[in-house]
């Protein structure tokens, strides 16, 4: 996820009033020029980029440019893809340095407490009553976890029937938007309401103090902010989980799941085979 910029705007740069305008045919042409350069993308990166530490959108920013603030001219391009690779882990020897980390990893207390729905989550139970669980971390004003939210919502409501489920907690976010995040890309899973919005004045003070932070520094991510970030665990099997320090790849997410679960419960019963579902 980006690191956020500052909230000041660009000052429009005039022309010295001394500096004589080029001639009107070397204007055409640097026009061609630049044109051309923005077609082939000189200069600039594509969308599927891994450019972790460009500056998108802060908390402030981000909600303020959906709602019809200014966004820098810079910035105006779409902002990159950050996908992760779904990589095993062991607690034990992931986390031998940080065996805080490691205990607090295995209790899933992030993930423990009431749901903005008002009901109540314990995360051990929910490994136990399905056979894969996604556990994930999210900002909603991480550009990021915009382009994740809507395909996990997706993925989740397509195999939730099939022994899936997933579970979200928003980090640094202001929990009227998370509200609105969730209806805007129609989620379904759970959601948990972790640290609030940080003052800019002190957001690294907010970050630091979050187990999310010591988590994911203890796992080796170099990412400033950190979201999204997910953890999947399969057949209640908290020692050895899966990590995603990044968006989860959509169809790589899906083979994860058929591999683990086997065929969708709709596409068994539509093969007049048996379903798949959660384990008892």
């Amino acid at each position: 996820m980006a690191d956020p910029p500052s909230t000041n705007t660009n000052e429009l740069q005039h022309q010295d009033p001394l500096t004589p305008d080029p001639p009107p045919h070397l204007a055409g042409l640097l026009l061609a020029i630049l044109a051309l350069g923005v077609l082939l993308g000189w200069g600039g990166a594509t969308l599927g980029d891994h450019q972790p530490d460009r500056p998108f959108a802060s908390p402030a920013d981000s909600a303020a440019a959906r709602g019809g603030g200014q966004v820098e001219a810079s910035d105006a391009r779409p902002h990159p893809h950050e996908y992760a690779r779904i990589q095993a882990i062991q607690v034990d020897s992931a986390l031998a340095a940080a065996p805080e980390v490691a205990e607090h990893l295995r209790s899933l207390d992030d993930f423990r407490g009431i749901d903005l729905d008002g009901n109540s989550l314990e995360p051990l139970q929910l490994i136990s009553e399905n056979r894969v669980v996604l556990f994930t971390w999210f900002a909603e004003w991480c550009e990021n976890c915009r382009y994740e939210a809507p395909e996990l919502a997706r993925i989740e409501q397509r195999w939730a029937e099939s022994g899936f489920a997933a579970v979200a907690r928003s980090e640094y976010s202001h929990p009227d938007v998370v509200r609105e995040f969730r209806e805007e890309f129609d989620i379904e899973y759970p959601i948990l309401l972790g640290s609030a919005n940080p003052d800019p004045e002190n957001e690294d003070g907010v970050r630091i103090a979050t187990e999310h932070y010591r988590l994911r520094k203890a796992l080796g991510d170099t990412r400033k902010w950190g979201t999204p970030l997910s953890l999947l665990v399969v057949d209640g099997d908290i020692e050895a989980p899966y990590v995603v320090l990044g968006e989860a790849v959509p169809s790589v997410l899906e083979w994860f799941l058929e591999d683990h679960l086997g065929p969708r419960v709709q596409e068994s019963l539509a093969d007049g085979g048996s379903s798949v579902g959660a384990s008892s």
